[in-house]
């Protein structure tokens, strides 16, 4: 494996299995220290892409191939990041003093 697909692995396994888990765990659980955060948002990512996976295939029959999770994990992370822009606008989201 070459330069260009260790980085392209890294950077599919990055956005696959932490970066809407991260949106997420940010948005509902604001307190969390770094651990947590990076705990959490392995496992809110993996279950996150399963249920969309599966959902995808068994309702809408929408094939299940690598393409296709990159957009999922594309969507999640942006409703992830509406729903914390949200809640940073109306204060919810704000880490405890």
């Amino acid at each position: 494996m070459d330069a260009l697909g260790v980085a392209q692995a890294i950077a599919g396994v990055a956005l696959l299995a932490f970066v809407p888990g991260y949106v997420w765990s940010r948005a509902l659980l604001p307190s969390l220290d770094r651990i947590e955060r990076f705990v959490t948002a392995v496992g809110l990512s993996i279950a996150l892409m399963v249920l969309a996976l599966y959902l995808g295939s068994a309702v809408a029959s929408i094939n299940v191939s690598a393409t296709h999770a990159v957009w999922w994990s594309l969507a999640l992370t942006l409703a992830g990041a509406a729903v914390w822009a949200s809640r940073r606008r109306h204060g919810v989201a704000r880490r405890p003093a």
